[in-house]
């Protein structure tokens, strides 16, 4: 019997998120088409994210890119039916090795194999990747972008792993075929009734019953810098979580006209190769080349005035912390000493919070 298999593999940044969500949401109407999605996590758990989650690896090096977990294609295998697989972080599979090892499985149970990819303009997507990354500093988006306390990302030659479309999706065509790569525009202009989801459900041919609006996660202009810079101390995610709430959320982190022309400029060539070999566009670069929406002046650096904003609300959070008197300092002395032979990791934790450790 035919199987067909609808694999989703990025990018970051284009509705991922919520195409998962719709994917979960509908999974009845699915299943009435002879599809089943795939959302079991590598540790057993069915996600209602429908985030398939933990199968695709960090490698050790930026240039090793991920690497797929072998049991995957397996697992995906395992059932009779046809089978849809969203998984964005496909996105950081940097070798063809990686490719046809995970090809090599699939094709022994599926006959039919789509690829759908979303892409991103390299300018916008490094943007909204990197304010991602921000997030925390584990991320292998915060890896591969870096640290910096600016909204673009500075150049530099790794990142054609990842922004070098015609390199890496032509990996995946070199394996899989071109006529099964689908490649759709992440442009609210070009996208069915202008969303990602609608587009996924168009292009697969199934209709959309039921939707959940994701939150837009983006941050404004302070938190976005402020972010970065808890990256680069390596800020403990407590910590990090209750600053965010004093800090200010609004305006955006955005580069100027000029340093994101330079920026894209960078991979111009690869879009048009891109754009040659499958046909995506009638424009020769792939996308819009409209940049009206940065201005002339960089809008991701501090002023007097918002540095001493973000300064107030910092200050402002110590405001809440709790004090501790002589007593609460000789209380938790003693208990440490009593749990020394006890609970070693508890007298050290009692120890930290006095400043004796």
């Amino acid at each position: 019997m035919s199987r067909r298999l609808i694999l989703h593999i990025g990018n970051h940044k284009t509705g991922s998120t919520a195409v998962q969500k719709a994917l979960y949401l509908n999974r009845d109407s699915l299943n009435a088409h002879g599809y089943e999605l795939f959302y079991l996590s590598v540790d057993g758990i069915d996600r209602e994210d429908g985030k398939p989650g933990l199968w695709i690896k960090p490698g050790k090096t930026l240039e090793q890119g991920s690497a797929i977990d072998a049991r995957l294609a397996h697992e995906i295998c395992q059932s009779d039916s046809n089978i849809i697989f969203s998984q964005e972080n496909l996105s950081w599979i940097f070798t063809k090795s990686e490719i046809e090892s995970f090809h090599r499985t699939l094709t022994r149970s599926f006959d039919d194999i789509q690829l759908i990819v979303y892409l991103r303009r390299q300018d916008q997507q490094a943007i909204s990747h990197h304010q991602q990354a921000g997030r925390n500093y584990f991320m292998m988006a915060s890896r591969f972008y870096g640290d910096q306390a600016r909204s673009l990302p500075a150049y530099q030659p790794h990142l054609q792993l990842y922004l070098d479309y015609y390199r890496r999706i032509s990996m995946w065509a070199d394996v899989f075929g071109d006529k099964s790569v689908c490649i759709r525009i992440f442009d609210r202009t070009l996208l069915t009734n202008g969303d990602a989801v609608s587009d996924f459900f168009a292009a697969i041919g199934i209709p959309l019953d039921a939707r959940q609006t994701i939150e837009n996660k983006s941050k404004g202009f302070e938190r976005t810098k402020v972010n970065h810079l808890m990256n680069q101390l390596r800020t403990p995610s407590r910590l990090r979580r209750y600053l965010n709430e004093y800090l200010d959320n609004t305006g955006k982190s955005m580069p100027s006209r000029e340093e994101a022309l330079a920026f894209y400029s960078h991979f111009r060539v690869s879009n048009r190769m891109l754009n040659e070999r499958f046909e995506v566009t009638a424009k020769e670069y792939l996308f819009s080349d409209d940049f009206s929406m940065y201005a002339q002046d960089s809008q991701d650096i501090w002023s007097e005035q918002t540095a001493n904003n973000a300064l107030k609300n910092i200050l402002n959070s110590f405001k809440a912390v709790p004090v501790l008197t002589d007593q609460d300092v000789e209380l938790l002395r003693e208990s440490a000493k009593e749990l020394e032979t006890i609970d070693a990791g508890l007298s050290k934790a009692f120890r930290n919070i006095i400043g004796e450790s």
